[in-house]
């Protein structure tokens, strides 16, 4: 998972997007579906001008393209697409292909239209790029590969040099904290890139790292020392303190009440205002377990204390399930969110949040909740049964795989498209997980046990 970070010009990226291309009317999904476009300053003035020539042109460029009124309005979201009524874009045909582009050509695409799925950051010279998981294609390139993960160098100029940039590192008076994120982001993706012990226990030696090193490294601290750094940079790549951490972490009781409840509060939360895309996700998994438990409750896991019996039955449920895939699909599972965690790591940096742990936080909440989703899927149904059963041979193996990277693959972009992009629901995520009264590191644990 080491790659050359020079301070040369390059463009680094995970191999998954270094061959990526968009799948147009074979996609599950239409890249900007229930979502707000922006329009850039630049971009409107060109639509508007080549849609001046007729008046059914001029009626739809009124109709679907607004000005932003609002106050953080500037170049980037200078104007926005309104959506039809079931939430697409007026500007996509029957093979949810775009007019503007094939009519008036690329340039005429918005920076956002033409940067999604890719995000961009400036390390000095280095451009990197990573995709959200929200687009189906990036998801099933990622998820599913072994080695989609192992970063590469691009030739400068290979992806979209207009698209928008979403972090910037310049090294030139910066704090500790921001000065040293390529050595610390190493150190953490090599950590999650051990595959000689189980995923787990990978991301506790993560949660362990963050929690030793978040104390005097973080944003805005003055007490940093390089010293103290580069002995725990050291201590964590040393295969008897790993050895040591995994033992320890395998010692722990696996009581999964406190991540189950925390993350059905979290999913219920906002219900009333989350997209269609996600709800539909959310209602599937919580349908299959009221059928399952035969039960009619509207969320059958939120409120442990009006529904005890409800609550333990989902719990029972939902570790068997978890149990029987796990055991038998274990590469395969821990693969998904190994990728999964090593493209957030790179791609979303550590400096968004005020120091590692937090960060890390966020990470193991989308996780639990994902593990949740997934190994609720209905359509994994069959396979638990048959895994059960003791009916999954070698022939069945490769047919149940595929049945289950299916269900991985829905459920990572629907949720990335329903809380990834948003970020009032991430904020809300981070207040519930504030409100509990538990060390940092044991709320870390008890989520990876989950």
């Amino acid at each position: 998972m080491t790659t050359d970070m020079t301070d040369a010009p390059c463009c680094i990226v995970p191999k998954y997007l270094a061959t990526f291309r968009c799948i147009a009317g074979a996609c599950e999904e239409d890249c900007c579906h229930d979502w707000r476009i922006n329009i850039d300053q630049n971009t409107f003035k060109k639509i508007k001008t080549s849609m001046s020539h007729s008046k059914t042109d001029r009626d739809r460029f009124r109709q679907f393209l607004k000005r932003n009124s609002s106050d953080d309005k500037d170049t980037i979201n200078y104007a926005y697409i309104t959506c039809r009524p079931d939430g697409g874009c007026p500007f996509l045909d029957d093979g949810k292909l775009c007019e503007i582009h094939r009519r008036f050509g690329p340039s005429h695409l918005s920076l956002v239209c033409r940067s999604y799925p890719r995000k961009k950051s400036l390390v000095g010279k280095r451009t990197e790029v990573v995709a959200f998981l929200s687009c189906p294609e990036v998801a099933r390139r990622c998820l599913l590969a072994p080695d989609a993960m192992e970063l590469v160098e691009l030739e400068p100029g290979r992806l979209d040099s207009d698209a928008i940039c979403t972090e910037i590192k310049s090294g030139t008076g910066e704090s500790p904290y921001h000065a040293y994120l390529d050595e610390v982001r190493q150190s953490l993706l090599n950590l999650v890139a051990l595959i000689q012990f189980p995923l787990a226990s990978r991301l506790f030696f993560v949660a362990c790292f963050a929690d030793s090193v978040s104390p005097a490294f973080s944003n805005g601290n003055s007490e940093f020392s390089p010293e103290i750094l580069a002995e725990n940079i050291e201590a964590f790549s040393d295969p008897f303190t790993l050895r040591e951490l995994h033992a320890q972490f395998e010692q722990i009781d696996s009581r999964i009440d406190f991540a189950m409840l925390l993350v059905q509060r979290i999913l219920t939360a906002r219900l009333p205002s989350i997209s269609d895309n996600f709800r539909a996700l959310l209602d599937q998994s919580w349908k299959n377990y009221n059928l399952l438990a035969k039960s009619n409750a509207p969320c059958p896991a939120d409120d442990p204390q009006r529904n005890p019996e409800i609550f333990t039955t989902i719990q029972q449920l939902y570790q068997r399930r978890c149990s029987l895939l796990q055991e038998t699909f274990t590469q395969r599972i821990d693969q998904y969110f190994a990728n999964y965690s090593l493209n957030y790591w790179f791609g979303e940096w550590y400096t968004r949040s005020p120091d590692l742990l937090v960060h890390a936080t966020k990470l193991f909440i989308r996780l639990a909740i994902l593990r949740f989703l997934l190994f609720s899927h209905p359509a994994l149904n069959p396979l638990v049964e048959q895994l059960a059963a003791g009916k999954i041979g070698r022939k069945e193996r490769e047919s149940a795989q595929e049945a289950l990277d299916q269900a991985a693959v829905e459920t990572f972009y629907r949720f990335s498209r329903g809380v990834e992009h948003d970020p009032v629901y991430l904020d809300d995520i981070q207040q519930t997980l504030a409100k509990e009264n538990m060390e940092p590191l044991t709320k870390l644990t008890l989520l990876l046990k989950f």
